[in-house]
C-alpha cells in the first residue's frame, strides 16, 4: 500500500497565511529602532500584510521596524514575526504614504528613496 502525502492544509509546516505570497527579489531598506538605524535587505516574498526579507548577516532589529521597498517607494510600518538566521518574516501594520509623510520615519524612508532612486 502506498502512503499519500496529507492533504495541504494539514502538512507539516504548511504555509498558514491568507493570502497568496509574491515571491519577488527586491532591493529594500529597514529603518529601526528609536535612531532610524537602517539595514540593506532583499525582499524574498511580498504580500498586503507582509513580507519576508533577507538580511546580508544576523542583525538585532529593534522596533519601531519600518521596510522600504527601493524601485517602487512603498513603505510599511511593521513589526517582526518570525526569525530564521538572516530571514526575517514582517507582519505589516500600515502602509505609509511618503508624498507627505506624517513621522520622522516616514521622511527618513523618503529621504532615503530619493537618494537611492538617484543613482
Amino acid at each position: 500500500m502506498v502512503e499519500r502525502p496529507p492533504p495541504p492544509s494539514q502538512a507539516v509546516g504548511a504555509d498558514r497565511r491568507e493570502e497568496l505570497r509574491r515571491r519577488v527579489l527586491l532591493t529594500g531598506i529597514l529603518i529601526h529602532g528609536p535612531a532610524d538605524l537602517t539595514v540593506d535587505c532583499a525582499v524574498r516574498d511580498l504580500t498586503d500584510s507582509g513580507a519576508r526579507v533577507r538580511l546580508g548577516a544576523p542583525d538585532d532589529l529593534s522596533q519601531p521596524l519600518m521596510l522600504l521597498v527601493c524601485r517602487s517607494g512603498e513603505a510599511f510600518e511593521g513589526e517582526i514575526a518570525w526569525r530564521r538566521g538572516n530571514e526575517v518574516g514582517l507582519s505589516f501594520l500600515r502602509r505609509c504614504d511618503l508624498t507627505a509623510p506624517r513621522t520622522g520615519r516616514e521622511a527618513t524612508a523618503r529621504r532615503l528613496w530619493i537618494e537611492r532612486s538617484a543613482r
